[in-house]
């Protein structure tokens, strides 16, 4: 969605990135969400690995742990599965 890792792909391999914006659902999706709720799930969802600075290699620390102080909802039966909120 913001093209890190396509950006360390091309980085990599030598070529140029391909950068294609996420999808008309995802992106209705995450607009149902409020601000916080959208910087708890990138931090917990969309980082699968440690988030990196492409050109230094310096792992973003702020990203490492999960954030469990948001509440949101997840799609298996609406359940609230994070945070204190």
């Amino acid at each position: 969605m913001d093209g890190h890792h396509n950006y360390a792909a091309a980085k990599l391999a030598g070529v140029n990135p391909d950068y294609r914006p996420i999808g008309k659902k995802a992106m209705k999706i995450i607009g149902t969400l409020s601000e916080r709720e959208r910087e708890a799930f990138f931090i917990n969802n969309i980082t699968d690995s440690h988030y990196y600075l492409v050109e230094t290699g310096d792992v973003v620390e702020e990203l490492v742990m999960p954030d469990t102080g948001c509440k949101f909802q997840v799609h298996v039966n609406n359940r609230w599965v994070l945070g204190s909120e």
